[in-house]
């Protein structure tokens, strides 16, 4: 038998050396931690802005006066464009005032027409002026009513909350706040009839001094041409209707936007109108990030329905609290100028 050997020389074994693999992004993880991180972050910042602040919508305003007559008119010329800038006094157009045969006023030109005498026309305007005068009066004795009502009245409200006095004695000073509304109203109608008296007047005494005839149309209208001026500073807005269409009685020939009067009109759900008080500043948010501060001039006795731009399905027939804003500054005014009717967002803090 042959002997075996082993052999003694060392083998060298020869392998490849494998490198780590590289670490993969692992993009999906990243994008789910990504979203997580703002829903909690939505979460919590709805959660902050419901516990801690009260946020309000609302649109910037303007003072505006409405063009507008009892009876139905005809513009036959306009002499201002829309946008443009009307100074009190500037005569704004030409029209033609409809007086129905059926109307009193008629009554009252046929009496004027059956009796030419220069005393009884000057009696009767003076007449006139004196009762157009003494409404003016009444009208600021209700007017001074009903500040002095509403000045006792957040007084009162407050009482009531403490059940120092009955949930009547509220009511009470609300009907009467209504009714001096009511009076207004009332006396400014009378003032609109004596005032289209007056212009009748004025018309049929230069019509009897020039010896013509009284215009009337073939259906026994009686026509009234006059210049229309504007009895306010502004910016013309709107006009509702061309030249020489009709204008029926109760529609408006133009509005009239006084834009150094800028304000703010908030809408405030009822549960939080104790964070908000007479002459405080909140800070006004516009949807483009710029932020203002307005000063509460007043809160408005009745509640109004929510404008359709806030309405949710939910709320549709939910009535607010409106609260009217004033520009803190001139620099703010100048800046809310610049957005009249855009929404806005009025924001405070609940507790402090």
């Amino acid at each position: 038998m042959k002997p075996f050997k082993f052999k003694t020389k060392a083998t060298v074994l020869k392998g490849v050396k494998e490198e780590a693999p590289k670490k993969r992004i692992n993009w999906d993880r990243i994008i789910y931690l990504i979203l997580f991180i703002i829903i909690m972050i939505s979460i919590i910042y709805y959660a902050i802005s419901k516990s801690f602040y009260v946020n309000v919508s609302g649109h910037v305003h303007t003072e505006q006066f409405s063009v507008g007559f009892p009876e139905d008119v005809s513009v036959f010329d306009y002499f201002v464009k829309e946008h443009d800038s009307v100074s009190k006094g500037d005569t704004l157009f030409y029209y033609r005032l409809n007086l129905l045969e059926d109307d009193n006023v008629n009554d009252v030109v046929a009496a004027v027409i059956t009796n030419n005498s220069a005393d009884w026309y000057l009696k009767e305007r003076l007449q006139t002026q004196k009762k157009i005068n003494l409404s003016y009066i009444e009208i600021g004795d209700f007017k001074n009513n009903i500040a002095r009502i509403e000045k006792e009245l957040e007084k009162t409200r407050k009482e009531v909350y403490l059940d120092v006095y009955p949930q009547s004695e509220l009511k009470k000073s609300m009907l009467e706040i209504d009714k001096l509304y009511v009076d207004i109203q009332k006396t400014e109608g009378e003032i609109t009839y004596l005032k289209k008296y007056l212009s009748l007047l004025n018309y049929y005494e230069q019509q009897a001094k020039l010896n013509q005839p009284v215009i009337a149309s073939g259906d026994g209208d009686v026509l009234l041409w006059n210049y229309y001026r504007s009895p306010v500073d502004g910016i013309v807005s709107k006009i509702f209707n061309d030249a020489e269409e009709v204008t029926y009685k109760k529609d408006l020939v133009m509005l009239i936007n006084d834009f150094e009067k800028i304000f703010i009109l908030g809408y405030i759900d009822q549960k939080d109108i104790d964070h908000f008080e007479l002459g405080e500043s909140l800070t006004v948010n516009f949807a483009n990030g710029d932020r203002t501060e307005g000063i509460v001039d007043k809160f408005y006795i009745n509640t109004e329905e929510l404008p359709l731009d806030f309405v949710e399905a939910k709320e549709r027939f939910k009535r607010r609290v409106v609260v009217r804003l004033v520009p803190e500054n001139e620099e703010v005014a100048d800046e809310w100028k610049k957005r009249h009717l855009f929404e806005v967002r009025i924001s405070k803090t609940r507790y402090f």
